[in-house]
């Protein structure tokens, strides 16, 4: 247990992204930077500098303290000295409620609610509705 105003630093292995494929592991998947480092490394090469200089962190895992400061310094060291990384943290409620609020967002799009599944569809066809409307 931690006392009050103890700081405690997770070891890198917890500071590794979720894997969303199934036949991956935690390891498999590279450190939080080594996944920005490769999506900014897929983009075209006009865009990177400016990707990097706006990096943008949310999400449970951004609450923990020094994780912001920590993926700007190991970006940093990946990427050449004539890009500037940036990386940002809005405030723990906006990082906490974040995926809610982009959700809702998205929910209210009209152009969205087309892909809605209702629970009448989804009763009377099945999981294959889904594969079938999204190209699963």
């Amino acid at each position: 247990a931690l006392r009050e105003r103890q700081i405690h630093q997770p070891p890198p292995s917890r500071l590794r992204a979720e894997s969303s494929d199934e036949n991956q592991n935690v390891e498999e998947q590279g450190s939080i930077s080594e996944l920005v480092h490769a999506a900014v490394a897929r983009c075209d090469l006009d865009c990177r500098k400016e990707m990097l200089g706006s990096v943008v962190l949310c999400g449970g895992l951004s609450l923990t303290r020094g994780v912001p400061e920590r993926l700007g310094h190991e970006l940093t060291k990946m990427v050449p000295s004539a890009f500037k990384v940036k990386v940002t943290a809005a405030t723990s409620v906006e990082r906490r409620f974040s995926s809610w609020i982009g959700g809702s967002i998205l929910a209210s799009l009209g152009s969205f609610q087309q892909l809605w599944l209702s629970k009448e569809e989804y009763d009377d066809i099945g999981p294959t509705l889904a594969e079938k409307r999204f190209n699963c």
